[in-house]
């Protein structure tokens, strides 16, 4: 692993799993945190999703990235979590290509954590997914005429792209209102 990566994982601290699941509308959100993700305008087509909270940044807003318990999804770069590293009852699989940015208010339920080993190991595949961890995956991605695998995960990925489109949206209009200056006038 990287030094600048280990350095930045070492730095992470978060809550021990025990404090505050299930919370309805968590205040402020923890790496490693796993919470639904709800839309920020309701359209009734949009169903939430479980993610799992990479990075929390000051501006409101959180990296998160895709979960399912449909651990049969996951490919040679998903983590396959047990429910001893989540404090659920079920197995999970973290989609690391799966990543968007969204407004912490529209995570509305803590249902579980990962360990902060378990973290360690899911954030190294986000940021790298080809760097081998000891956390188990699951199998690799086989052509798209015969995984079946394909047309769940692009809905999947649709789906988290629309869930994150608002702040997507929004963040980019507010950095478009930076003024820029003018070298040439100096």
């Amino acid at each position: 692993m990287a030094d600048w990566l280990s350095g930045a994982l070492a730095s992470y601290e978060h809550r021990p799993i025990e404090d505050g699941l299930r919370e309805e509308h968590p205040v402020d959100v923890q790496v490693g945190d796993v919470c639904v993700l709800a839309p920020y305008e309701r359209p009734p087509e949009l169903e939430p999703r479980l993610v799992v909270v990479i990075d929390a940044h000051d501006d409101g807003t959180a990296l998160v990235a895709l979960v399912s318990n449909d651990t049969a999804l996951a490919t040679d770069c998903d983590p396959i979590l047990e429910p001893d590293q989540t404090a659920l009852s079920y197995p999970l699989c973290v989609f690391t290509r799966f990543t968007a940015t969204v407004w912490v208010t529209q995570l509305r339920r803590r249902v579980g954590a990962l360990d902060d080993d378990t973290f360690r190991e899911v954030a190294t595949l986000v940021w790298n997914p080809e760097q081998s961890t000891a956390i188990a995956t699951g199998s690799t991605l086989g052509p798209e005429s015969t995984d079946d695998r394909w047309s769940i995960l692009r809905r999947e990925a649709d789906a988290l792209d629309h869930l994150a489109s608002h702040c997507e949206r929004r963040r980019g209009e507010l950095h478009c209102e930076i003024p820029l200056v003018d070298r040439l006038n100096d």
